[in-house]
């Protein structure tokens, strides 16, 4: 999504075809209009790329598209994938031991550096659902950062300057080796990185730099999707009991429900309104609820709509919007099953299903 303007891109189903369709459009209305649609070589290895805006193109893994056109052209880092761009650079990384900055100068793109990382991992955080995160970047101004998880025995993560290509080793697991419980996460924030385990969780700034160390309790609660990235401080102010200042509330669900009780989930809205409860079984699905712990939650400003996901695998998980006021969650099978769902708009969600793209809202929408 950019504004009002959806864009999708598809391999096509046809392995033999290799290729890929890049499709936009504009969804300001009630009926969506298709803007353009184009066709182009499918990448050597094509996984799930992010779509990251550079001016007036998209880059996805190693495709170049046009935002107005949809024209398609290769990008010379064949074989990478675009993880962000910073100050009009380009930071593509190869998933495994290497990452390049590229510039683009007229029509031709210029590599600026190449560097060795540590043995990449696919994923951005080992824990997201804290905070969310949509790019790897961090920081502000001189002191921004690409933020690289890796496979390390020393470090959970490494820090790439945009502008020189220079690695920094950081979230090092010393601190947490003479714990107990040595299960080791971390999280992006805004300006920096939080790692923790199940005692003490330690704070660093975008250069790397240690910026506190804390005991707390862990609490089973997550934060809503719905608002902007933490800061550091403000994520460590939540794990230490505050309510999420940066989001509209959030959840907290027991880590059992006793035989013939229903499954509740706990909503506390973050403008200091009391908390109230709503009961995963009580859906217009008629499904029965044994396990409902969330994997993603957004609540409107006012909380009178909250969206659940759940992670049921024994059910392939289940997804409801509930109307507070009444206490039931509205749901549908298609919704259930759709993949890739985006929020284009706090009460519009759009995903893929066997039928295409499709959009889902609130009844009362």
């Amino acid at each position: 999504m950019e504004g009002t303007t959806l864009y999708a891109l598809f391999e096509d189903p046809d392995p033999a075809a290799h290729q890929v369709t890049a499709a936009a459009f504009d969804i300001s209305s009630e009926q969506p209009r298709e803007l353009w649609r184009t066709t182009g070589p499918l990448p050597k290895s094509l996984g799930r790329p992010s779509f990251v805006s550079y001016g007036d193109q998209f880059l996805i893994d190693s495709i170049i598209i046009d935002k107005a056109s949809g024209a398609q052209s290769s990008a010379p880092w064949e074989g990478s994938e675009a993880l962000a761009t910073v100050d009009g650079i380009v930071v593509a990384c190869d998933h495994k031991q290497a990452c390049s900055g590229w510039t683009q100068e007229a029509s031709s793109w210029v590599r600026q550096w190449e560097t060795a990382t540590a043995s990449q991992k696919g994923t951005l955080s080992t824990l997201d659902k804290l905070t969310y995160p949509d790019t790897p970047v961090i920081g502000t101004g001189e002191h921004q950062a690409v933020v690289l998880p890796v496979d390390s025995q020393t470090h959970l993560a490494q820090l790439l300057d945009p502008q020189t290509g220079q690695i920094t080793n950081v979230g090092s697991v010393s601190p947490f080796g003479d714990r107990q419980n040595n299960v080791v996460s971390f999280v992006i924030t805004s300006d920096g990185l939080l790692a923790f385990n199940d005692d003490f969780f330690v704070t660093y700034d975008a250069d790397g730099f240690i910026t506190g160390t804390q005991s707390y309790k862990q609490m089973k609660r997550i934060p809503t999707r719905d608002g902007r990235m933490p800061t550091t401080a403000e994520l460590g102010d939540f794990l230490s009991g505050a309510r999420p200042a940066w989001s509209n509330a959030s959840v907290t669900a027991p880590t059992h429900a006793a035989a013939g009780t229903p499954f509740s989930i706990t909503v506390t809205p973050s403008d200091g309104r009391p908390p109230f409860t709503l009961d995963a079984g009580n859906n217009d699905q008629h499904h029965y609820i044994s396990t409902f712990w969330p994997s993603e939650v957004r609540a409107s400003a006012d909380t009178s709509v909250v969206y659940i996901e759940s992670v049921d695998h024994a059910n392939r998980g289940d997804r409801f919007f509930f109307d507070t006021a009444s206490g039931v969650g509205h749901g549908s099978d298609e919704f259930r099953d759709a993949e890739h769902l985006s929020w284009p708009f706090d009460d519009l969600a759009i995903g893929v299903t066997i039928d295409g793209i499709v959009a889902f809202t609130p009844k009362a929408s």
